[in-house]
């Protein structure tokens, strides 16, 4: 499993953001998860929504010292 966290942006000219993680074997199956953690309030107001996959820091990769 994959996780991923989600940010929607909602609320019209006074921007606010809805930030949560969700987790899937892929993107796809992240996004079908995320769907049901939407709020309906946010379904007609949101205008950007942002899925990113987080990395965790043991696995992510640094320079050299």
């Amino acid at each position: 499993m994959r996780t991923f966290q989600m940010t929607i942006r909602y609320g019209g000219a006074s921007h606010r953001y809805h930030t949560f993680v969700v987790e899937g074997a892929d993107l796809k199956e992240a996004l079908i998860a995320a769907t049901a953690r939407i709020p309906d309030a946010m379904g007609s107001d949101a205008d950007l929504v942002e899925l990113r996959s987080i990395t965790p820091p043991e696995e992510r990769p640094y320079l050299p010292e």
